[in-house]
């Protein structure tokens, strides 16, 4: 029932994230997601992380990795995602924004941690309209790369040694995922969470499971 391949560069890691999707997600079967045992208790995980930032009980870890962040990146605007109701959290750096009278483009570096397994992953964002180039309907054109090496700016690059360093300092018992690999590996025959069955894809990435089900337009992700 699932369309992927493991290699011999990440079984381990492909079955830890694969049975993290099987536990939270009824993959490959005629049932809704409500009715699984296992995604009622991803509900609760995304709910509970709404209420820690209500409640001002945010857990320490993720307060300290964020002024972390902040301390390795000081100048940059750097945001979270606390207030999503999904089992992951994120935390983004804008390195760079440009308009002109062709395109608006801006770079993002964003690490995500999983809730719903020990698993993080971190990755350039760079997103380009293009204003000359339209659709049939009048929109510019919109391209979003995904990489680990910043295509716009290279003198911005993040030291991922560096963000390697502070994931162990405050989540030691979280593993690094490789986001081609993790955007690469679909797994068919399930809905992800937040959407309805009658939108579903017949296949998704084991990204969109585990980490956030964002639409990304005419997506490019590369290593």
């Amino acid at each position: 029932m699932k369309n992927i391949s493991i290699t011999i560069d990440h079984p381990v890691l492909l079955n830890k994230l694969i049975k993290a999707v099987h536990k939270y997600y009824p993959i490959g079967f005629n049932l809704r997601n409500d009715l699984y045992d296992g995604f009622l208790e991803a509900t609760q995980i995304a709910r509970n992380k709404v209420i820690q930032l209500h409640e001002n009980s945010i857990p320490a870890p993720r307060i300290e990795f964020e002024k972390q962040l902040k301390a390795y990146f000081n100048g940059f605007v750097v945001f979270n995602d606390f207030h999503t109701e999904y089992p992951s959290f994120s935390f983004s750096i804008v390195l760079d924004r440009n308009d002109s009278i062709y395109f608006e483009k801006e770079l993002l570096f964003t690490v995500k941690i999983s809730l719903l397994t020990n698993h993080y992953t971190f990755f350039y964002q760079e997103y380009v309209k293009h204003k000359d180039v339209l659709h049939s309907t009048g929109h510019p054109y919109n391209t979003t790369i995904i990489s680990l090496k910043s295509q716009v700016e290279k003198n911005k690059i993040a030291n991922t040694h560096q963000i390697t360093q502070m994931m162990t300092n405050c989540f030691p018992e979280y593993e690094y995922a490789n986001h081609a690999l993790l955007f690469s590996t679909m797994i068919k025959y399930g809905v992800l969470y937040g959407e309805e069955d009658a939108y579903a894809k017949n296949d998704n990435s084991l990204y969109a499971f585990l980490f956030d089900n964002q639409t990304y337009i005419s997506l490019l992700v590369v290593e």
